[in-house]
Formats: structure tokens, sequence, C-alpha cells
């Protein structure tokens, strides 16, 4: 995602018209809570409340625009490659 979003903002394409960057797989929201904790190794308890009326509980990104402009096209799971993300912060934070 970080190369695509260098590429929009520094790339010599014009795009006038929105692009959805992501991953292009579903992901819900309990799913992530509890990868998160998981990861972190944290005692927290996760709380479902009720949906409300409309309420989102994932989303996936359509790709076509991000591929049309920037090759985008993998279907990954984002969950996948969550702990490296979040090593690299905590030894962010360690600096």
């Amino acid at each position: 995602m970080v190369d695509v979003l260098i590429q929009a903002g520094f790339g010599p394409a014009e795009i006038n018209e929105p692009v959805n960057v992501g991953s292009g797989c579903a992901v819900g929201l309990e799913d992530l809570a509890l990868k998160i904790k998981e990861i972190t190794h944290s005692p927290s308890p996760i709380e479902i409340c009720p949906a409300r009326d409309l309420e989102v509980d994932r989303f996936q990104a359509d790709l076509q625009r991000a591929g049309k402009y920037f090759g985008l096209s993998e279907n990954l799971n984002p969950l996948d490659r969550l702990s490296d993300l979040v090593q690299l912060e905590t030894m962010d934070n360690r600096q």
C-alpha cells in the first residue's frame, strides 16, 4: 500500500477520479480486534455490542482503478502482515 501511495503522490499519472487502495480482502472488525490482541499479548477484553442500523462491520476495497493506475491487483489478507507493522511501531517508539 505504501508503494501505491508514493506513486499517487509523486508519479506521473494524472488521476481525476477516486481510487480505492486496500488489500481487496474483507476483514471483519472482530477478526481485526482478536488479531491485535493476539499480537500485542493484551489482556484487554473485547466487547461486542449489538449492531446499530446500517452498521458496517467490514469493507472490501474495489481495486479496479488501483490496478489501472498503479498495477495493484493482489487480494492479500491484511492481517497476515499486521504483526510486522506492530513490531515496526514498537521499535519506532523505543528510539
